[in-house]
């Protein structure tokens, strides 16, 4: 099986979980790496877009969740992570990296009025 398939179609395909994890567990020297960029780009405040954009991110987030649900899989980590992406965005940080989504969550998305209507987020744009 190919490694970048089996995260949309392992269970609707009856790849056993074992075999996912198995793959899985081959990214976490990959993941870890990239826990600890993040983290330090957090500290400095700095997000670059080494790992992609969050405009390039809000798209491909869609496409798997279109693809997923195509596919008889629920997107629900795509619908989790697509608002705080959008957000991102929204605040004018669309060209920096996926670690700018620690001020999103440092600074939550506001509460819409009756009306539909956002103030505007607390944060600071830098």
């Amino acid at each position: 099986m190919r490694a970048r398939t089996w995260t949309l179609r392992h269970r609707s395909a009856g790849v056993p979980a074992t075999e996912v994890a198995a793959v899985a567990t081959g990214y976490l020297p990959f993941v870890t790496g990239l826990l600890a960029d993040h983290a330090a780009q957090v500290d400095a405040g700095a997000y670059p877009p080494d790992d992609g954009t969050l405009e390039v991110y809000a798209g491909a987030i869609g496409h798997l969740a279109t693809t997923g649900r195509a596919r008889g899989v629920a997107p629900v980590l795509a619908d989790a992570l697509a608002p705080l992406v959008a957000e991102a965005v929204a605040r004018g940080h669309g060209d920096d990296g996926l670690a700018r989504l620690a001020d999103v969550l440092a600074h939550p998305i506001p509460p819409a009025t009756p009306t539909g209507d956002r103030p505007p987020a607390t944060e600071a744009r830098a």
